[in-house]
């Protein structure tokens, strides 16, 4: 995934244009943590907005990446066009990175003034 990133991704995104991402998706990949922070750093990288992101049947554990993804006030949740939704189904993630996920959430939501839109 990192080598695409860095090949391929850029060209890709010229080729579809400004604007959000409808969805991401990179479910049923053996996605790991690492895979995942390469993932996150690209679009934080490129501030490239997604709507949806499918992470679901992979081998995430603790994707801490994806806090800061949450997190970013100009892509992440609450922004416009920003994060939506996240799915991560069908990993292994651990209870203690769930709860830190969603303090990170819980922050986003205080920052945006609970003003966010659905599905949130």
């Amino acid at each position: 995934l990192r080598r695409w990133l860095l090949e391929e991704g850029p060209r890709h995104l010229d080729r579809i244009g400004p604007g959000a991402l409808d969805c991401v998706d990179v479910s049923h990949n053996s996605l790991t943590d690492e895979g995942c922070e390469h993932l996150v750093d690209f679009l934080l990288g490129k501030r490239q907005s997604t709507k949806r992101l499918k992470l679901f049947h992979n081998r995430l554990r603790e994707p801490r990446a994806l806090c800061r993804l949450v997190a970013d006030p100009h892509i992440g949740v609450g922004a416009p066009d920003g994060l939506g939704e996240l799915h991560l189904s069908h990993n292994l993630v651990r209870s203690g990175f769930l709860a830190q996920l969603l303090e990170v959430l819980g922050r986003r939501i205080s920052d945006c003034r609970g003003s966010l839109r659905i599905p949130f």
